[in-house]
């Protein structure tokens, strides 16, 4: 899959992973700490002497709540010595509480470990897995994490919440199929959650999926004509992205312009269909919709990219000049945007404006962008500045890249110098030289 189309729709709809811890301390403020400090005073009145295992679960409810931490273990190592040893769920449920003190207080590591022991005791506990997926995200496990949180929608699988959860989580791990599954599981729970529908769509569309998506996508813009503007021009925007990634650049520019009639963001369509006329090497139609975005005042996401697109039409279409000037405007932008420093060097070479070439082509090999091309071309620059031997180095640096099209390039214009030389070391004839310098100095390479 082309990750510059995929990376269009990878946002779509979907919010980013907040997972709160079950326990959470009040953080008000003034009166409404106040308030809350109130609370547990005539919570705390209700227990006049910790005796069994619920006052003491009470009690550490509350000193959690007020951020009396220690206190708190205090109250759940009572718990624990007042329960039964055959109450298992209720000794799980005393390890989870002890796990989400761990856990405000950051020792995430003993955390897991008594939620080790809630879940040994009580694998049904669904909190247990819910906060040790949790944790694990915040380790950066996600692999735990999702394992953890598949356990808990099983015990648990009306939790459409946390079910959205997963499925965002597999699509941070790129398992788009999983996701979707997920997305169509909840739509199926909560129909009227149109969000669950479109996100299971782009979910097709981020696995691969494009017919089927497209098909789906079209058929919820005909089935759902009232629908949230919000949602059709998700749907109208995913369902043009789809013919993008088949090929189909007319159609899909078609279907951003119907995306942008629907209320999607102009400059985000402006900026795809762009890409589909570059794509589709239509290099008239890029300057007409670059026009439309300058004309019509339109802010693109990516403007370094904008100009840049712009100026290698302009290249293509050989207006070197004012490719030049666009390239320029995307370089001021953003000087490590792959590609900008090459088509730059490709310009002012095919104007004859050698020493800016070399400098382009240069920046273009230190900053490891089209290397091979660039060696070539700025080979071909150092032939015209009559820079031979440098020309030798950057050639047959060329040579060694993968690229056999450039390499014979390189090994045509290495002839020619080899023929140069050889005159010179014969008879010194200037004629050799000039078809030398003329014969390479036209083998630029785009």
């Amino acid at each position: 899959m082309n990750k510059k189309y995929v990376r269009i729709c990878s946002g779509i709809l979907v919010g980013t992973l907040v997972f709160s811890l079950l326990a959470v301390p009040g953080g008000t403020m003034g009166q409404e700490e106040d308030s809350l400090n109130h609370i547990y005073d005539i919570l705390s009145g209700t227990v006049e002497e910790s005796q069994t295992t619920e006052d003491y679960l009470e009690n550490a409810r509350i000193a959690i709540r007020r951020e009396q931490y220690e206190e708190a273990l205090g109250y759940l190592d009572s718990a624990q010595e007042t329960a039964g040893e055959d109450d298992r769920e209720m000794l799980s449920q005393i390890e989870l509480q002890r796990a989400s003190v761990y856990a405000l207080q950051d020792d995430y590591d003993s955390a897991l470990e008594a939620l080790g022991r809630a879940i040994e005791a009580d694998e049904s506990n669904s909190g247990a897995f819910l906060l040790r997926s949790q944790i694990s995200i915040l380790k950066n496990d996600m692999e735990s994490a999702a394992a953890d949180l598949e356990t808990y929608m099983i015990l648990v699988p009306d939790d459409v919440a946390n079910g959205i959860s997963l499925a965002q989580l597999y699509e941070q791990m790129g398992q788009y199929d999983k996701a979707k599954e997920m997305y169509g599981t909840l739509y199926e729970k909560q129909p009227e959650n149109e969000s669950l529908l479109l996100n299971e769509q782009r979910c097709s569309f981020m696995n691969g999926e494009y017919e089927e998506a497209k098909k789906n996508l079209d058929a919820y813009l005909q089935d759902h004509p009232d629908s949230d503007v919000e949602y059709r021009s998700v749907a109208a925007y995913l369902s043009a992205a789809c013919l993008m990634q088949q090929g189909k650049y007319e159609e899909a520019i078609s279907g951003f312009r119907a995306a942008i009639d629907e209320g999607y963001e102009t400059g985000d369509c402006y900026e795809q269909m762009m890409l589909c006329a570059h794509e589709n090497r239509d290099y008239d139609q890029v300057l007409t919709l670059a026009d439309e975005v300058t004309q019509g005042d339109i802010t693109v996401p990516n403007p370094d990219q904008f100009w840049q697109r712009k100026g290698i039409a302009l290249l293509m279409l050989e207006r070197f000049e004012e490719s030049a000037e666009a390239l320029s405007e995307s370089l001021e932008l953003n000087e490590m945007l792959d590609g900008s420093y090459y088509y730059r060097g490709i310009c002012y070479l095919s104007i004859e404006k050698l020493e800016e070439a070399v400098a382009d082509f240069t920046a273009s090999i230190e900053d490891g962008s089209m290397v091979q091309l660039a060696y070539y071309n700025r080979g071909v620059a150092y032939v015209n500045l009559d820079e031979y031997d440098k020309a030798i180095e950057d050639l047959a640096a060329a040579l060694e890249g993968e690229d056999e099209a450039i390499a014979s390039s390189a090994k045509e214009v290495l002839w020619q110098l080899a023929d140069y030389y050889e005159n010179r070391r014969g008879n010194g004839e200037t004629e050799a030289e000039t078809e030398a310098e003329t014969e390479a100095g036209t083998e630029a390479e785009t």
